[in-house]
């Protein structure tokens, strides 16, 4: 990784972290862990609008940046205007933008970092464990198992690593190559249809100097480190909600943290947080239940391990044990999407982004409303009124809009989502407006309902708007190559139509389904319904499929088990406490005596019971992980690499060269150059058709030259296998490179 590319890199992630301040989530000092991915996120859209205006180039990557910079002077310039008037409506006396930022760099001796590190430790020990045990695993895959320089050659993991790290290494290096807009690789002529912009920030590192294996791997442990950090947030956030618990703010405001309303004044006047009560302590653990449940999930594949180990005494881990067992789907979310496919990280952080977004709304949406309006708002000539007082609806709805080009089956989840939600939160707020009208004069439900519809329209339309104006266009593109026939059709089952379903999902979830089901019933009325957008989207995924492939409906099953394990992880805390009892609106934390020795025996009975619960739903992922991280093949070998280069150097990138199928094959992997036909499996899957040209390049390369002249696109080059390219040398083709494994033809 050169300089320039470093440096980019570094305001990116700079730029990124100066934005969190400014969204409208209490998140405290874990901005800085969420700011490197969404510096990222902001400039890869910038540089779609300016490339697709000048070119892809150095400079307007650069200019991108600058602009990004730009902006975010303009919006510091006036963060009062932002921060103060957001729809929540923070506290001007606590809130400030710069105040806040300022307060990291405020004291900093070494007694206080010792103190800071110790709060962090205690605070938000559960984020710091996910990320150093599952963190430095998904690291290890990623630098050992993504492009990995070997004397060989490139090696790569096994699974959906091999091919999907080959598909969009052909995707990024045809960005770099050819420019925007973007032309499929895998079937030269016509526009790539895919979620790109992953590959693109990709593409401005390599443009930058960077290679491309690091061009890889450091976005993406970005957007891992980003989605954790928020993954944490919102769990903890909505067990603490369930609890009853009031948010507030430690004068101090460098800690935004939630504690119970007992000790709410207690902390006003700067209360240690590390005393909040058993809740902190709680929402902690649940968070901690819930992350490693959604990273070393799926099923019950772990009893065929053991039952074949039992009979062969072979105990080593040979195979997957989420997927690829019969009956057997629900593929582990890391193995299965996050180390292969490279467009699902960035999609759950803005997905997650936007459940926090919402979290924030909903968390406050019973609170009394504060005086909406401050002399600098209404003076503000560069903001108006609307975005002002409506801005958390529009980061949303510009969230939602941008989705299509990170991550489709996120977008399809969170446009329900969202829309679910905001029909709850209109319910609530009607249900406080008829409180509040009980001791007054005015009883008209009536009128307390119109309201509340008419504000949840209001918000609605603020949200789907923004999002409707981003997201048409990419759909009126996408149609371009797809059909409806090919993508959207109807299922009796997922997968499985002849399995019963209780069994099937049984079998591939193991005891998640009634965990969440029971921890549902515990949770308080106000964070139940959180929860009903993923049982929706659960019955639709199970019979409505949006992909050629049915199985790529488990990237919809995974946002939704991602919500049923912060359930689960509920429920799993509730049976582990000693001293938690069920209240009215759940586990409610209650002084007790000290227990007596039969209540001691039964707790750890019960906790025994709950640590195996626990590895029932864990182990099978954990096979998965292992069988991963032992595995590598060869994917680009040195024969591979010297005839991209010289392709590289010798050819230009509009031309178009017909090779064997492979789904690695170095021409689109390495080169960047678009071949007249790629690994069908690739094409299938994204709903293009390639029968026709599939015979065409079967007969060219055994030798049939007649068709050359009326191919749909003219050829420049052919490429064979040098051990089947008999058939082409036979024919006088002139011969423009050879190396020990391919044979290089000009047409």
């Amino acid at each position: 990784m050169n300089i320039p590319s470093l440096l980019y890199l570094i305001f990116v992630s700079f730029f990124g972290v100066m934005t969190s301040f400014l969204l409208p989530i209490t998140i405290g000092r874990l901005r800085l862990l969420i700011g490197p991915a969404l510096g990222i996120i902001i400039t890869t859209e910038l540089v779609l609008i300016v490339n697709l205006i000048t070119g892809f180039s150095d400079n307007s990557i650069i200019a991108a940046l600058l602009l990004y910079g730009v902006i975010l002077m303009v919006l510091y310039l006036r963060s009062s205007v932002i921060l103060n008037l957001t729809t929540h409506q923070r506290d001007p006396a606590s809130w400030h933008g710069f105040q806040d930022l300022s307060s990291i760099f405020n004291r900093v001796t070494f007694k206080q970092v010792m103190l800071d590190f110790i709060s962090l430790i205690q605070n938000h020990w559960p984020l710091i464990l996910i990320l150093f045990s599952i963190g430095s695993v998904v690291f290890y895959v990623f630098w050992t198992k993504i492009l990995s320089p070997t004397p060989y050659g490139l090696v790569t993991g096994g699974e959906g690593l091999y091919g999907d790290t080959a598909l969009h290494s052909a995707y990024t290096m045809a960005i770099v190559e050819q420019g925007l807009p973007p032309t499929n690789p895998l079937f030269a002529r016509i526009p790539l249809i895919y979620p790109f912009l992953v590959n693109l920030f990709s593409a401005t590192l390599i443009k930058l100097g960077t290679n491309l294996r690091f061009a890889f791997i450091l976005p993406q442990l970005m957007y891992f480190l980003g989605f954790t950090t928020l993954f944490y947030w919102v769990v903890k956030g909505l067990h603490l909600i369930s609890w009853r618990v009031t948010r507030v703010r430690d004068p101090n405001p460098e800690s935004h943290v939630v504690v119970p309303p007992e000790v709410a004044g207690t902390m006003r006047e700067g209360w240690d947080t590390r005393a909040a009560g058993p809740a902190l302590n709680q929402a902690n653990l649940t968070a901690f239940f819930a992350m490693l449940i959604f990273f070393l999930g799926w099923g019950l594949g772990f009893t065929q391990y053991f039952d074949t180990a039992i009979k062969t005494g072979d105990w080593s881990i040979t195979r997957e044990y989420t997927n690829n067992l019969p009956g057997f789907n629900m593929h582990n979310v890391l193995v299965g999407l996050v180390f292969p496919e490279r467009s699902f990280l960035p999609g759950l952080f803005i997905g997650m982004l936007i459940t926090a977004l919402v979290l924030e709304q909903m968390s406050n949406s019973t609170n009394k409303s504060r005086k909406e309006g401050s002399d600098s708002a209404r003076q503000s000539k560069i903001f108006p009124q609307f975005i002002i007082r409506h801005s958390s609806f529009i980061i949303i709805g510009i969230l939602l809009g941008i989705l299509p080009l990170w991550h489709m089956h996120t977008f399809l989840f969170f446009g329900v989502a969202i829309g679910v939600w905001w029909v709850i939160l209109s319910f609530r707020r009607n249900e406080v407006t008829e409180k509040s009208r009980r001791n007054s004069a005015v009883r008209s439900r009536f009128a307390g309902f119109r309201a509340s519809l008419e504000m949840t329209l209001k918000q609605l339309f603020t949200i789907y708007g923004p999002a409707l104006l981003l997201s048409l266009p990419v759909f009126f593109w996408l149609r371009q190559q797809i059909s409806h026939d090919s993508f959207i059709h109807f299922a009796s089952g997922w997968l499985d139509s002849k399995t019963n379903p209780v069994f099937f999902w049984l079998k591939n979830t193991g005891l998640l389904i009634p965990l969440a089901i029971f921890g549902a019933f515990k949770l308080s009325s106000r964070t139940r319904p959180f929860f009903l957008p993923a049982v929706l989207v659960f019955i639709i995924a199970n019979f409505v499929v949006f992909q050629p492939w049915d199985w790529d409906n488990i990237k919809l099953f995974s946002w939704v088990f991602l919500f049923i394990s912060i359930a689960a992880g509920y429920t799993l805390v509730g049976l582990l406490s000693p001293r938690m009892v069920a209240g009215k609106s759940g586990f409610a934390g209650r002084a007790m005596t000290p227990p007596r020795w039969t209540e001691t025996v039964m707790y750890f009975t019960k906790t025994v019971f709950v640590l195996l619960i626990f590895l029932s739903l864990t182990l099978s992922g954990t096979l998965s992980l292992t069988h991963i991280v032992s595995g590598e093949f060869t994917i680009y070998d040195n024969a591979d690499i010297e005839l991209a280069a010289w392709v590289k150097d010798n050819t230009k990138p509009t031309d178009t060269f017909l090779v064997d199928p492979w789904p690695n094959h170095p021409i689109p992997g390495l080169s960047g150059r678009s071949v007249y036909l790629g690994y069908p499996g690739h094409l299938w899957v994204h709903g293009i058709s390639y029968g026709e040209r599939e015979e065409e390049v079967k007969k060219i390369l055994a030798g049939d030259l007649s068709l050359l002249e009326n191919l749909e696109i003219p050829l420049k080059y052919i490429v064979a296998d040098k051990n089947s390219a008999s058939s082409l040398l036979k024919t006088q083709l002139p011969v423009v490179f050879d190396n020990q494994k391919f044979v290089v033809f000009t047409w």
